[in-house]
């Protein structure tokens, strides 16, 4: 059975930083608060969207934008290994395993989207003939 409906979500996904980036002295100066967080979470959080579409997610950047380009990317939901949840005091954190990597996503009141999610990456994939 494949679902024709999407399911959007209010969400920020953590973008993670490259592996040899260093936090600059001066924003460790001027911008403690700012320059902790980075290095806690080791990336930033992007505002956005959320969604479950027949066959993949996407996320797509939404609102205020730093940079000329909005953060948008899709995930087939044949390349998801698995997804956790989380729930924490003020939100909810959704990990989606894939390739041996995980994506983050925080939202809030987001158990219905989590169990559509966890369902639809659950389906068997059929392979169709060429």
């Amino acid at each position: 059975m494949t679902r024709t409906t999407t399911i959007t979500i209010p969400a920020a996904w953590l973008n993670p930083l490259p592996s040899d980036f260093k936090i600059p002295t001066w924003k460790w100066i001027l911008l403690p608060t700012s320059a902790w967080m980075l290095s806690r979470n080791r990336g930033y959080w992007v505002g956005g969207e959320f969604s479950l579409r027949a066959d993949d997610v996407h996320f797509v950047q939404k609102g205020v934008l730093k940079s000329p380009r909005a953060a948008e990317w899709t995930l087939a939901l044949s390349a998801i290994d698995d997804v956790a949840f989380k729930k924490r005091f003020a939100s909810d954190l959704i990990a989606v395993h894939h390739g041996g990597q995980v994506t983050k996503i925080m939202s809030v009141r987001s158990d219905e989207f989590f169990t559509a999610l966890k369902a639809a990456v659950a389906l068997p994939r059929i392979a169709l003939p060429d």
